[in-house]
C-alpha cells in the first residue's frame, strides 16, 4: 500500500533483465563517494538525467522520460556526471557536495559536460562565473526552483554552442548586511559559497604564514578547520551575542592546532604575538581579513566585520568581472 515515488515509477518503466535504474543510480552515488564528493541524493540524480535527455527537471516531464532514451544515455550520463565533479573540484576547489552552495547547481553544469566534445578556456571562463554568480545570489533558495534550473539549462546549451551573452542576466544579490548577519553553519548555502570563496586566495595559517591544505578543510566539515577571528570567548566576556559571535564574518581556515594556539587571545595579543610579523601582509591578505591594523590592536569587533563584509563584497564582485 506504500505510494510509488518518482524513482520507483522509473525504475519500472525503464526496467529490463539487464538494467535496473535503482541500482545504477545506487552505483554511480558509490562511484561519486569512493572518490571522496559524498552521496548524492537519488532524487537529484533525476533531475540531472531528465535534465540532460529531454532540458527540464519538472517531475511531470521526469516521468514522461522514455524507457530507451534512459537506458541508451545511461553510460554518457555517467560520464558527464563525473566531468561535472571534477570540474567543481579543479576550478571551485569544491571537494565535497557538503560545500556545494546548492546542489541544484549541478544539474546544469552535467548538461554542459553532456554536450561539450571539450572545455575550451572561455567556457571554463562562463561555466566558473556562472558558479559564483548563482552561489551569491537567492536564485535557488527562493521558489521555482525547477524553472530556474530549466533556464539554467538552457544557458548552458549556450556555452556549449560559444554564446555567453546571457551571462549578464545573472546577478548577485548578496550584501554587506546579509554577510555580516549569516551565522556560520555547513546549513547555509552561503557559508559554503564563503568558504568555497576564500579557498580561492590561497590562505595561509595566521600562525606561521604556510599554506593552509583547503582540500582537507573542504573535504569535511570539521568544525575544528575554521577559526574564529575575534575568538569566541573573547568577544562573550565582552557581551556581544552569540548571533554576533557566530558572524559569518569572524570565521578564517585554520588548522586544529594552530587554532588550539591562538585560544580565546584577543587580536591585540595573538595578531602582534603570533602571527608572523615579517609576512603579515601577505597572510591577512590570503585570509581575506582588512589590513586595518588599528581594528585589531584596539580589538574593534563592530569595525572588523563592517570591514571585512566590503573586502569581501569586493572580491565577490572581482571574480565575476
Amino acid at each position: 500500500g506504500t505510494k510509488l515515488n518518482t524513482l520507483d515509477l522509473m525504475t519500472a518503466w525503464t526496467w529490463t533483465e539487464e538494467f535496473h535504474l535503482i541500482e545504477e543510480i545506487k552505483n554511480l552515488i558509490e562511484v561519486l563517494d569512493e572518490k571522496g564528493f559524498g552521496k548524492l541524493d537519488p532524487k537529484l540524480v533525476l533531475q540531472i538525467v531528465s535534465g540532460i535527455i529531454i532540458g527540464s527537471t519538472r517531475t511531470e516531464n521526469i516521468l514522461g522520460l522514455s524507457a530507451e532514451s534512459v537506458r541508451d544515455n545511461w553510460e554518457k550520463i555517467k560520464e558527464s556526471v563525473l566531468k561535472a565533479v571534477d570540474f567543481l573540484y579543479t576550478n571551485i576547489k569544491c571537494a565535497h557536495l557538503d560545500f556545494l552552495p546548492f546542489h541544484q547547481q549541478l544539474v546544469p553544469v552535467c548538461r554542459f559536460f553532456y554536450n561539450s566534445k571539450r572545455l575550451s578556456a572561455p567556457q571554463a571562463e562562463a561555466l566558473t562565473k556562472f558558479f559564483w554568480k548563482t552561489s551569491f545570489s537567492n536564485r535557488y533558495s527562493t521558489g521555482q526552483t525547477t524553472d530556474k534550473m530549466d533556464a539554467d539549462i538552457l544557458f548552458m546549451d549556450d556555452i556549449v554552442k560559444g554564446d555567453y551573452k546571457l551571462l549578464s542576466r545573472y546577478t548577485l544579490s548578496v550584501t554587506e548586511k546579509e554577510l555580516i548577519a549569516t551565522q556560520f553553519s555547513k546549513s547555509n548555502p552561503l557559508t559554503r559559497a564563503f568558504l568555497l570563496l576564500s579557498a580561492q586566495y590561497h590562505p595561509l595559517d595566521l600562525t606561521n604564514g604556510t599554506k593552509i591544505d583547503v582540500d582537507n578543510s573542504l573535504s569535511s566539515f570539521n568544525r575544528k578547520q575554521y577559526h574564529h577571528i575575534f575568538p569566541n570567548a573573547f568577544l562573550n566576556k565582552l557581551g556581544h551575542s552569540k548571533e554576533k559571535r557566530f558572524s559569518l564574518m569572524n570565521f578564517c581556515f585554520l588548522p586544529a592546532n594552530s587554532n588550539k594556539r591562538i585560544s580565546s587571545k584577543k587580536p591585540s595579543d595573538y595578531f602582534y604575538n603570533i602571527v608572523p610579523q615579517d609576512k603579515i601582509n601577505e597572510i591577512i591578505a590570503s585570509n581575506l581579513l582588512t589590513n586595518e591594523m588599528a581594528i585589531y590592536s584596539s580589538d574593534d569587533y563592530e569595525k572588523f566585520i563592517v570591514e571585512r563584509s566590503k573586502l569581501t563584497l569586493a572580491k565577490i564582485e572581482e571574480i565575476i568581472d
